[in-house]
């Protein structure tokens, strides 16, 4: 048998005599077939973690199946291309174990995995003492009428089900595929050393979108798709960009999401306004007006603009991170935001957050006496956390 031919099978009878393995780890890096799976662990009673690929497109015949004692169980992780979520229904239903971490990847063609009541009916009944929970489900976009939609949607991630376990949603874009996954809580967005901001009232608004690959096209027509198949699952509060976009790029796709909270971006290709048609300018007042945006961490900035622009956009913004001032004096990064912030009436900008490499408690004196002799702020407080200097004012 040649090591990388995975057509290849081997067939083992199901354990009737009690010859039994001492194993506790199994990883099974070829394809298998779900009966082929039930014959080997029938042999290991004592495995705690079992990690396996499954076979594309092969049958699972539960009728010459009984459900099987693992007691010692409590990791496991499966992969498939191929996957149904029926197949992992009824396999999680022939096992007896006390999980406490598992793993679900498929490229499957099956929208029944986005079903969240499905999943806690699932967890609930076989795996109650659950204490972790990855899923990782991918959508290649085709046309239309060929991409599945689960067209049910009642934001049923966002149930208690999900938030006491603090198990949250997120889909990643890349190009014309769609990654739906489904992580343990690690809280992504902006915090204080004060916690100013408290994630803790953020989970029913906790699903969120990553672009790491932005697919340019002629039209809005293919991203209209991919934002529209996410909504399906679930309203969208929060959006990362992994990558350079052009301001343009940006509204084009804030426009399609009412409902976000917070904006994450790596970095923006500012559009003068001088250059800016017609278009683009009535897109900008549109949702200078109507977009919901509270918090915004820019990764790097190379021009003030870009924060002007920021500013405009999203006058509802109480907080605002940037993390590289490139070529940029800090103290000429927080003079020009006050200033534009004290020209406009009611800006919601509190609370400020720049990454300063070589901060130390002269720059926060420096910017001390330069708030003050400017008559930029009156109630305010400013403190250095490691390279973090937070400004925070009422």
């Amino acid at each position: 048998m040649e090591p990388n031919d995975t057509n290849v099978t081997v067939s083992l009878p199901i354990n009737i005599n009690n010859q039994f393995s001492t194993i506790k780890h199994l990883v099974i890096d070829h394809p298998c077939a779900l009966n082929e799976l039930f014959s080997i662990i029938s042999y290991t009673p004592q495995i705690t973690r079992l990690s396996f690929i499954h076979k594309g497109y092969s049958t699972f015949k539960t009728d010459m199946i009984s459900p099987i004692m693992l007691s010692n169980l409590t990791h496991l992780s499966i992969y498939g291309d191929h996957l149904q979520f029926d197949k992992v229904q009824m396999f999680i239903t022939k096992i007896d174990a006390k999980l406490k971490v598992l793993s679900v990847k498929s490229l499957a063609k099956d929208i029944n995995y986005l079903n969240a009541d499905c999943w806690k009916e699932l967890i609930m009944k076989n795996f109650p003492q659950l204490e972790k929970f990855h899923l990782i489900f991918s959508i290649f976009l085709e046309s239309t009428r060929k991409t599945p939609l689960y067209i049910n949607k009642l934001n049923t991630f966002n149930s208690l089900f999900w938030i006491d376990r603090q198990w949250l949603l997120q889909a990643e874009i890349s190009l014309d595929i769609i990654i739906y996954s489904i992580h343990p809580y690690k809280w992504y967005e902006y915090q204080s050393q004060d916690q100013i901001i408290d994630p803790s009232n953020k989970f029913l608004k906790s699903m969120r979108v990553l672009f790491t690959i932005i697919p340019y096209y002629d039209d809005m027509k293919p991203l209209k798709q991919i934002i529209s198949h996410i909504s399906t699952v679930a309203d969208i509060y929060h959006l990362e960009i992994n990558e350079e976009i052009f301001t343009d790029t940006l509204m084009e796709i804030l426009v399609l999401l009412p409902e976000l909270d917070s904006l994450q971006i790596s970095s923006l290709l500012y559009s003068n306004p001088i250059y800016m048609n017609n278009k683009d300018i009535n897109v900008l007042s549109l949702l200078s007006s109507q977009n919901q945006i509270t918090k915004v961490y820019l990764k790097k900035i190379t021009k003030m603009e870009e924060i002007d622009f920021l500013i405009e956009l999203c006058p509802r913004m109480t907080y605002l991170k940037v993390e590289f001032l490139h070529h940029i004096n800090i103290q000429l990064f927080v003079r020009v935001i006050l200033t534009k912030i004290n020209m406009k009436f009611n800006h919601q900008l509190r609370l400020l957050c720049s990454c300063v490499k070589v901060a130390d408690n002269d720059i926060i004196e420096k910017l001390n006496r330069m708030i003050n002799a400017e008559n930029l702020l009156t109630d305010y407080t400013i403190k250095r956390i490691v390279d973090d200097i937070y400004l925070q004012w009422k």
